[in-house]
């Protein structure tokens, strides 16, 4: 499923259920089972519990062995948050990299706009993109000297990351114009079928966080889509 179906779903699951029944163990049970085709079913539903003791070798670990029904979804952007960042990277931007790009759709939209000097980062040994550049590295410690990227995207990563705060730092460190995010609008249940440790059900919950003066924010079907300017 699309990421705009998949939202909606999750409107309808967390804004629309009495949070009683929304956040049972046994109610969510059969989600998980679902979503995570029957594998490691304790570790998925009790996440947000073990995450704070894992090392970050443990922590990697859950994400690489991650079976979900998802798992080769192109992207976890929606439509209207594609089409919104691609706007955002603007001509006269020289360099533009995108922080957790997995298997590197964002790259090619990127490509396919007519982007110079792109950059991908994530986990993985490589992210073979035509036209791109790649770098495999850890968001809270980014392997890029200061002010390295005149645009640095990071869509549907910061809801993951073990230290939010340091994560942002670095991306923020890194970037010489333009920071943008995208992270889910999304309440807090403690059974969430996303591995997400950090949540952002409105716009001031987003803008406290990234602490940054000069920005935009919109929600776009599900999404909140934040641009700072440094």
């Amino acid at each position: 499923m699309n990421r705009d179906v998949t939202n909606v779903i999750r409107y309808m699951m967390d804004e629309l259920l009495p949070p009683v029944i929304r956040d049972n163990k046994y109610f969510m049970y059969p989600f998980f089972y679902y979503a995570f085709n029957g594998k490691n079913i304790r570790t998925m539903m009790e996440f947000k519990s073990l995450v704070p003791f894992m090392s970050d070798e443990e922590y990697e670990k859950v994400y690489r062995e991650l079976d979900p029904i998802g798992k080769y979804r192109p992207t976890d952007l929606n439509r209207k948050c594609v089409s919104h960042i691609l706007n955002e990277v603007t001509d006269d931007m020289e360099s533009v990299i995108d922080i957790g790009c997995g298997r590197g759709y964002f790259l090619e939209q990127l490509v396919k706009k007519g982007a110079r000097n792109i950059w991908g980062c994530d986990l993985f040994d490589a992210v073979p993109v035509p036209g791109t550049q790649y770098q495999k590295g850890n968001i809270e410690n980014l392997p890029f000297p200061d002010n390295s990227f005149d645009v640095v995207i990071c869509s549907h990563i910061l809801e993951h990351v073990k230290d939010f705060d340091k994560a942002v730092s670095e991306i923020k460190r890194i970037a010489r114009k333009k920071v943008i995010v995208t992270v889910p609008k999304q309440r807090y249940y403690y059974y969430t079928l996303d591995l997400h440790v950090r949540f952002f059900h409105k716009e001031a919950d987003l803008i406290a966080a990234m602490k940054m003066e000069r920005y935009t924010i919109k929600a776009l079907n599900g999404d909140f889509v934040f641009v700072g300017e440094k």
